[in-house]
């Protein structure tokens, strides 16, 4: 899977409220800081990956939203696999 440019603007909203910009070939597209820890902690509870878990002090950085896109591709990938039965 390609993975894209992305960069953060960490006060677009005011300061600490910050978007990581997705860049792709047609344009950008955004996602909060905020948004990216709800997430984050969604699909690792789905996914029972704790261990992917974006940690408080990580809202704002590069590890938070690697950690989301990692527990994003994960349960993709999941959805795509055979039921049993």
């Amino acid at each position: 899977m390609k993975k894209n440019k992305v960069t953060i603007n960490t006060d677009y909203f005011g300061p600490g409220n910050g978007l990581y910009v997705i860049h792709f070939e047609e344009g950008c597209s955004t996602l909060g800081f905020d948004r990216v820890m709800e997430l984050g902690n969604l699909l690792a509870a789905e996914l029972d990956r704790w261990d992917l878990t974006p940690l408080p002090k990580e809202r704002g950085t590069m590890a938070a939203y690697e950690k989301y896109r990692l527990l994003s591709d994960l349960e993709t990938s999941a959805d795509r696999l055979p039921l049993e039965g």
